[in-house]
């Protein structure tokens, strides 16, 4: 297997709202993505809470919004992942009132090739990695005390590199 270098692939910021329907990479690669019954906050409305900083909203739970990236992955964007066996997906996160739900929070599939809940209606983050839900497949923390991630914002960070999980 050759060794591929694995740099930033994707970053969405979610600060250009030229086009409602798409979340721009600023990454400077061009892997947009496109929001589906999702739609930016309004100015301020990021982790930041600066004047020009936004974020992605989802909206209500189980409204079937997400970011497709499924074109982005057709173009090969994420072939280093795979080819080093290594990736970090990291993200802030606003966990609205209604937490925990459950919820993907990310999911590369076929077959939970990588996946997230953060958290699941357990109160437990998930990390999945080459399907679910044996012992060298997933890894998992439960956070009991949900004003630690409801209403504010939290940041994860999945680490998966070769047989090393992290969250």
């Amino acid at each position: 297997m050759a060794n591929v270098n694995a740099d930033q692939i994707v970053f969405f910021d979610f600060n250009d709202a030229s086009d409602a329907d798409t979340a721009f990479d600023s990454s400077g690669n061009g892997y947009n993505g496109i929001m589906f019954n999702a739609e930016y906050t309004a100015p301020g409305g990021g982790v930041t809470g600066a004047a020009t900083d936004r974020a992605m909203d989802l909206g209500a739970f189980n409204n079937g919004a997400f970011l497709d990236l499924n074109d982005v992955a057709l173009e090969g964007a994420f072939d280093s992942m795979v080819d080093n066996d290594q990736a970090t997906i990291a993200f802030w996160l606003y966990g609205n009132d209604e937490q925990p739900v459950s919820q993907w929070t990310f999911y590369f599939g076929p077959d939970r090739q990588l996946g997230s809940h953060a958290p699941w209606g357990d109160g437990t983050v998930y990390f999945d990695v080459a399907g679910c839900c044996g012992a060298n497949q997933r890894i998992n923390k439960n956070i009991a005390d949900s004003s630690l991630y409801s209403g504010q914002w939290n940041h994860f960070a999945y680490v998966k590199d070769e047989g090393y999980t992290a969250i």
